[in-house]
């Protein structure tokens, strides 16, 4: 897998890709809170017949010399645009994981002549309560105590039947989290976890194939679309559950099988 660091207008993002040039729609990755574009390993090896390309998001990964001061997830999606031109794609599949997903949302209804298809991964499209934000800030105060934070929030992202049989994924999170200053955890879950953007109408009047994941065990709910996949595991369905997240990505490639790329 190749890596190329890109000057976005948010500063610099780190972006991995395969390198393959054939004429099949290309695939792009987003990935979700605390995670880096390694949540996509499998899926990226798999698809070795088109291209593929995953991001880290701001802050995340080798994502680190975000330059802006502070971001939105509308910025988030035109990041996405920004690779994409980078990369001379001019329209193509994109599956997103949780805030990934929410990105990919809000770049579909802005630019919706860009995607082929949407595959939502655990994507969080409703406002949260005000309880729900009060147990986040309660839990910003166990980061003095870091493991104690990494320990309770694995407990709310990955099924406890997931570590057991697959602690990779536990370990894979916590090296991922780990990377991640206070302050950063802190300014992202208030993008993304507290005051996420009302995502349900939004959703509804996509004018783009949309197919959602979603695990279980996940506290997310069912997002307003006709066709939802169920996989085993709680938020990280896509390391919980490959198969069916690969499952996924055939589906969207099959639907967009009949479309032809404007390149």
């Amino acid at each position: 897998m190749h890596r190329k660091r890109l000057n976005v207008f948010l500063g610099d993002v780190s972006v991995y890709y395969n390198g393959c040039t054939s004429n099949n729609t290309p695939i792009v990755f987003l990935h979700g809170l605390y995670l880096d574009s390694h949540l996509w390993e499998q899926q990226m090896h798999q698809l070795n017949d088109r291209m593929c390309i995953a991001i880290d998001m701001p802050l995340h990964g080798q994502s680190r010399e975000i330059s802006k001061y502070t971001w939105t997830l509308s910025d988030c999606s035109k990041m996405l645009i920004e690779v994409m031109d980078a990369f001379s794609i001019k329209r193509a599949i994109v599956v997103g994981h949780s805030w990934g997903a929410m990105t990919a949302v809000l770049a579909a209804s802005n630019y919706p002549d860009r995607f082929l298809g949407l595959g939502l991964c655990n994507v969080p499209f409703k406002p949260v309560s005000k309880w729900d934000r009060l147990s986040i800030k309660l839990k910003h105060i166990g980061l003095m105590n870091r493991s104690y934070y990494f320990k309770k929030v694995t407990k709310t992202l990955i099924a406890d039947v997931s570590i057991h049989e697959m602690p990779a994924i536990e370990s894979y999170f916590k090296s991922s989290i780990s990377r991640l200053a206070n302050r950063d955890i802190r300014y992202v879950d208030r993008l993304v976890r507290m005051y996420p953007p009302n995502l349900e109408p939004i959703i509804k009047n996509l004018q783009v194939n949309t197919i959602a994941l979603i695990g279980i065990l996940d506290y997310v709910g069912r997002p307003p679309v006709d066709t939802i996949l169920y996989a085993n595991g709680a938020h990280i369905s896509p390391i919980e559950d490959p198969r069916e997240t690969n499952h996924l990505i055939q589906l969207l490639i099959k639907s967009c099988a009949t479309s032809t790329l404007d390149s």
